[in-house]
């Protein structure tokens, strides 16, 4: 469809106060658009925690929910285990079901539609459940560390010459004593066995 005159108040200000303008409008493109050719699935994959909430929408050819299908699906783990399960109908043409996701690692989902007993349709969908939160790098919590440094004397994002102007101030530093006297027990051993080796006894006086 091509149209190459004017819809605005240029050339069609008459027409703008026709009362059948707007459902023209929105007929002439619903008729050009393009229609699918088959019934629509669109498969939605929620994580939540340690689960993930699988939705599918299903509308048949006449774009009217499908509610009289079955929809049944088959999970591949990270750790190569396999599962089958079954959505369930929670709204008009809305099937939903929930799966485990405690490993990290790729999931691999294939949905099987079949209407009065024979399958229709197939997707596959994937997912990918990733560490934790608390193992991600996160930016800095620059507040906290802008208290921190409020609380204790100390300096938010010093200057260089800030920095170089701080006190030389030395930190105690532990010194482990055992080495020392280690060697100076083996010392002494070796020093008392050769002493008696050579017979030397001292005098003892009263």
């Amino acid at each position: 469809m091509a149209f190459t005159s004017d819809i605005h108040s240029r050339w069609a200000a008459a027409w703008h106060r026709w009362a059948g303008f707007g459902p023209f409008w929105a007929r002439l493109v619903r008729q050009v658009m393009r229609h699918d050719l088959a019934p629509r699935f669109d498969p939605v994959i929620r994580r939540s925690g340690k689960r993930a909430e699988v939705i599918l929408d299903a509308v048949d050819l006449q774009r009217r929910w499908l509610n009289s299908a079955e929809v049944v699906f088959r999970v591949e783990r990270p750790d190569g285990r396999s599962e089958q399960g079954t959505c369930h109908l929670i709204e008009p043409g809305r099937y939903a079901a929930e799966i485990s996701t405690e490993r990290m690692g790729d999931y691999h989902l294939e949905f099987t539609i079949r209407v009065a007993g024979e399958p229709v349709h197939t997707i596959r969908r994937g997912f990918v459940v990733d560490y934790s939160e608390e193992l991600r790098i996160q930016p800095p919590n620059v507040g906290l560390l802008r208290r921190i440094a409020e609380q204790t004397g100390g300096l938010f994002e010093p200057t260089v010459t800030e920095v170089l102007r701080q006190p030389d101030v030395r930190a105690p530093r532990p010194i482990q004593l055992w080495p020392w006297l280690f060697s100076t027990a083996v010392l002494l051993f070796v020093l008392d066995v050769a002493l008696k080796r050579l017979g030397f006894q001292g005098e003892v006086s009263h």
